[in-house]
């Protein structure tokens, strides 16, 4: 399904209207999707926590480390400045969520307490990690694709044990849901959009400053 399109919906459910089984399935995962949300902060943090996922394995390949260490290295060599404040936050550097949450607005150990444009100035100011962050978008597609069809499998296991158990509507606490075509190709423009943006950014701070 790409996405909640009501007719691609409706001509769904006709096709389980005769399926006792499917039909309340169906049905209940719609209304599982209709009340999912992706606003543009979770997505920019799915983003940046596969990079530094991935970027983090990459050093501790690279230098024959262990994950604590790569996760170390790696701040102090992208986000020298902020390496210090990582460490008086309490952020765990091993941990891809905190060291993304502590760059997004709004959390309780945010360096950003607003959502503004400084936190993707904060993410790209560092030349390397965005030249790292380019190789990691020519893969991106190929992460978000594989990420999908392992959300993919979960449910269809999640499903399937439902059905036996006869409980249905347990469907509704599923969490993690595979997302919709829609969401992927949102995902991938604006993970693209982020390293423009910062050089638009950058580009009319600097004509501030003159």
């Amino acid at each position: 399904m790409r996405g909640n399109n009501q007719d691609e919906i409706t001509e769904m459910r006709e096709f389980y209207l005769n399926n006792e089984i499917m039909l309340p399935v169906y049905d209940k995962l719609v209304m599982k999707y209709y009340s999912a949300t992706r606003c543009k902060e979770d997505i920019v943090r799915y983003i940046m926590r596969k990079a530094f996922r991935l970027m983090k394995n990459s050093i501790a390949s690279k230098e024959n480390m262990c994950t604590k260490r790569a996760a170390a290295f790696l701040c102090k060599k992208y986000f020298q400045t902020n390496f210090e404040e990582l460490k008086k936050a309490g952020v765990n550097l091993e941990k891809e969520d905190e060291v993304v949450d502590f760059f997004m607005p709004y959390g309780k150990k945010s360096k950003n307490r607003t959502m503004n444009t400084n936190f993707v100035l904060e993410l790209f100011k560092s030349e390397e990690f965005s030249q790292e962050y380019q190789k990691y978008l020519e893969k991106f597609e190929n992460y978000l694709f594989e990420d999908n069809k392992k959300k993919k499998e979960r449910l269809v296991f999640f499903i399937i044990q439902c059905i036996k158990a006869n409980n249905v509507t347990k469907i509704g606490s599923f969490c993690r849901l595979p997302w919709l075509d829609v969401w992927n190709e949102e995902t991938i423009n604006i993970a693209k959009s982020l390293p423009l943006n910062n050089k638009i950014l950058q580009f009319y701070k600097k004509k501030k400053t003159r």
